[in-house]
């Protein structure tokens, strides 16, 4: 069993900010079923409730900084444009968001974690199989997390 480094508050108040982004995100795309979008927000709610609770821990980096940028420029995007072209910087958010979450993986890997991530990419997998539409806004998102599932999953077997 490894360490579990702290967690920051401001890193999962951030994801937890970019899942309810994107859960708004799909809606607006169309996509009315978004359940593993569902499925991310209930869990960063309660990540991030359980960290607030017994951590004290906030951090607010130029990482935060950053995803929350281009989250902004996501909502902005969405507002001005078009949800489907606010996805992308979303996406960028998302995957900044997540740095610290990989840095702490490759420090200490955790492969008692294998399951977690290889269940969000059966999940995503499940999500783009059983999408109502192939369009866009049903499919990006779970198309778009599968390569940083992938890599998390990868980190903790090493």
């Amino acid at each position: 069993m490894h360490e579990v480094p702290p967690q920051n508050i401001a890193t999962w108040g951030m994801i937890l900010l970019l899942d309810i982004v994107g859960l708004i995100l799909v809606y607006q795309t169309g996509n009315n079923d978004p359940r593993i979008q569902w499925g991310w927000f209930i869990a960063a709610l309660c990540i991030f409730v359980a960290i607030i609770t017994t951590s004290n821990t906030f951090e607010w980096g130029k990482i935060e900084a950053l995803s929350f940028v281009f989250c902004v420029v996501s909502i902005y995007i969405w507002m001005k444009y078009d949800a489907k072209f606010g996805l992308w910087p979303y996406m960028i958010a998302l995957y900044i968001s997540f740095t610290p979450q990989v840095k702490d993986y490759w420090v200490s890997p955790q492969p008692e974690t294998w399951w977690l991530w290889a269940g969000t990419i059966a999940g995503c997998l499940c999500a783009i199989y059983g999408a109502k539409k192939r369009d866009f806004g049903n499919i990006f998102i779970p198309t778009a997390v599968i390569p940083l599932n992938a890599i998390i999953l990868g980190i903790v077997l090493l």
